[in-house]
């Protein structure tokens, strides 16, 4: 029942076509700028850290070699760094599973050589997301987990400075619409 619920309301907004039992996306950019309107990045708790590294390529060897048994996931500027370098950022997120406890946080912050810092002082953000769904369509990007174009897009849209510019070259270069 939700599926034709949603359905019929997407037919309604003129975003999707229903003909014979096929549905089809009329306007997956329109879909996409209305998500993006709502979505609420800072909804996400934030653990801010300042990582050691003295590249973006040092912290995803790092990334690499972090063998813990918790679900996580680069994204925002980091995310989009791998897949489709325009703008430089300073600040990397990472998303950890929700149901993460202390101790595996601990095994990742311990890891990773992070130490707790202000906000001034980040350069490293792991955050608990609100809604689980940001771990779907999971990708490896040099051998990295990475959350999907979509989720990518949507977290660095909203990034302050330079995101709106590197979420434009995301969408024109890998979303594609």
């Amino acid at each position: 029942g939700t599926v034709l619920i949603t359905i019929n309301r997407l037919t309604q907004e003129g975003w999707v076509e229903k003909r014979r039992g096929a549905i089809s996306l009329l306007d997956a950019g329109a879909i996409l700028d209305f998500w993006a309107s709502r979505y609420d990045f800072k909804k996400n708790l934030a653990h801010r850290y300042y990582a050691p590294a003295r590249s973006f390529d040092e912290l995803i060897e790092r990334l690499r070699t972090l063998h813990v048994n918790v679900r996580y996931a680069l994204t925002g500027p980091a995310a989009s760094l791998l897949a489709a370098p325009w703008v430089r950022f300073a600040t990397y997120h990472l998303y950890v599973a929700p149901a993460v406890t202390p101790t595996e946080r601990g095994s990742i912050v311990e890891k990773l050589d992070l130490r707790p810092v202000d906000v001034s002082g980040a350069n490293l953000i792991l955050l608990d997301p609100y809604d689980d769904g940001v771990f779907y369509g999971l990708q490896h990007l040099r051998d990295v987990p990475v959350v999907c174009n979509t989720q990518m897009y949507l977290d660095v849209i909203s990034h302050p400075g330079r995101g709106r510019e590197q979420a434009d070259y995301l969408r024109e270069h890998v979303l594609r619409f």
